[in-house]
């Protein structure tokens, strides 16, 4: 899938906050968007390639059952980290009034991280996994601990739009974490040591690039040269008050992950595990436009809240407009690139026995132009900090997702799987639009006037 068009795009979005009637809302100690966007893009698409090579290294290396063994482990570790995580890194990045210190939000995610170690522990034994599996989701949910504890010190440099810090630990932790899993999983063929490596490169790149980085943005913004390193603050009421503010998004991240990884629990038990490696493989080639996707809304996120905070409410429409274009830009693309290189990529990326699933590559890209709509739409609707909104749209999704996964997936496989997710996607595009008008008052298409 190339992504020139995309890039083009990108430049505009940028143009249009450097051209509007709204005053400089940048950081003082922030970059431009152009220079954030080009930082978030490298970094997204070194790290986004880098997983998405662990998927080609495992099945090259090991077995599409490794694969499926490495998917559930992902489906099912996600959805319990997804609503303890709080998605306290949106709350960070659209902070535009410093309501809470980086201390609380580092106090809150320690704590929330725990929590859901001990829920992965009790769901693990409540399913009655056999050892094996067990081992292979526990270490998942270790590798998925660090990963979190460094998503907050990225919220603390995106809330300053500092994205070339963020950048920065990606591209080391991606590369980093494919070695290690790649050479472990070719000296040992397990999987379970091959999620241990990657634990161990994580933490590597927390504590020599994350909170370095992280202890220098705290002491340029508070200019205070003293200041040894990132303290979690454990103030209970303050805590409280803002896992309350952000209960409802982790409940928006833990809906949306139960809406991704449920058609693939299903399928697995519908199936077996090689057929869910199979479609996992596929369905992370999604994730390749995805990465130009997010560079933008996560460099556009705190614009956006600014934005809309001091009510420059035509500068906010035409910058979510643009971030939407390009959305749909990429998923034509992809589109394109599967109907008619289909067979080919999947036997050159992956083996040819994958080349047989073209038809579902076609689906799964279909997926992915309405995944890529709904994202920007996700990050305008974050903007506008009303995210019992959210909760909403993602309760309603999720409820449609398990009825298609249920209808579609026992009759049609692998097939099902992928038109599920398709389904899951586009109904998210009219709930989010209809949430945005409510929250605003005014129609998307036409940009008011301040």
């Amino acid at each position: 899938m190339t992504e020139s068009g995309g890039g083009n795009e990108a430049s505009n979005i940028v143009r249009t906050v450097q051209k509007a009637n709204a005053p400089d809302l940048s950081p003082k100690e922030g970059l431009s968007l152009r220079h954030n966007f080009s930082w978030t893009f490298v970094g997204n698409i070194i790290y986004g390639a880098s997983q998405w090579a662990m998927i080609i290294a495992i099945a090259r290396f090991g077995s599409p059952v490794m694969v499926g063994e490495f998917a559930l482990a992902v489906a099912f570790v996600t959805p319990i980290f997804a609503l303890t995580n709080l998605q306290l890194r949106s709350i960070q990045a659209t902070d535009a009034s410093n309501l809470y210190d980086f201390g609380h939000y580092l106090g809150l995610r320690i704590l929330s991280t725990f929590g859901g170690i001990i829920c992965i522990i009790g769901g693990v034994l409540f399913a009655g996994y056999t050892l094996w599996i067990a081992l292979i989701i526990l270490s998942m949910g270790l590798a998925k601990a660090i990963e979190n504890i460094s998503d907050v010190f990225y919220g603390l440099q995106q809330q300053h739009e500092r994205m070339d810090a963020v950048a920065t630990s990606k591209i080391v932790r991606g590369p980093l974490s494919l070695l290690g899993l790649s050479v472990t999983i070719w000296a040992t063929q397990s999987i379970a040591w091959g999620i241990v490596a990657i634990a161990v490169c994580r933490l590597l790149v927390l504590m020599t690039v994350d909170i370095p980085i992280g202890r220098y943005r705290l002491r340029d913004l508070q200019d205070n040269p003293t200041i040894k390193g990132p303290k979690p603050i454990f103030d209970r009421r303050t805590l409280m008050q803002l896992a309350w503010l952000a209960f409802p998004m982790g409940l928006v991240t833990m809906f949306i992950s139960i809406t991704t990884n449920i058609p693939r629990l299903i399928l697995e038990s519908a199936s077996d595990t090689y057929t869910l490696g199979l479609f996992a493989a596929i369905a992370s080639l999604m994730a390749v436009g995805e990465q130009v996707n997010t560079a933008l809304g996560q460099s556009a996120a705190p614009r956006l809240a600014r934005l809309y905070e001091r009510r420059y409410i035509r500068e906010h429409r035409i910058l979510a407009l643009k971030l939407i274009s390009v959305g749909v830009l990429l998923g034509i693309v992809g589109i394109a690139a599967a109907a008619g290189l289909g067979r080919l990529l999947l036997s050159m990326i992956y083996s040819p026995e994958y080349a047989d699933y073209a038809n579902v590559f076609v689906i799964i890209m279909i997926a992915a132009l309405c995944a890529y709509v709904s994202s920007a739409l996700g990050y305008t609707l974050t903007s506008l900090r009303r995210f019992w909104y959210q909760t909403s749209v993602s309760v309603a999704t999720m409820a449609i997702t398990v009825i298609a996964s249920l209808v579609l997936i026992p009759p049609y496989g692998i097939e099902g799987a992928a038109w599920t997710i398709v389904v899951a996607f586009t109904i998210q595009i009219p709930l989010k639009v209809i949430a945005i008008v409510r929250i605003t008052g005014i129609s998307i298409m036409r940009p008011a006037h301040v």
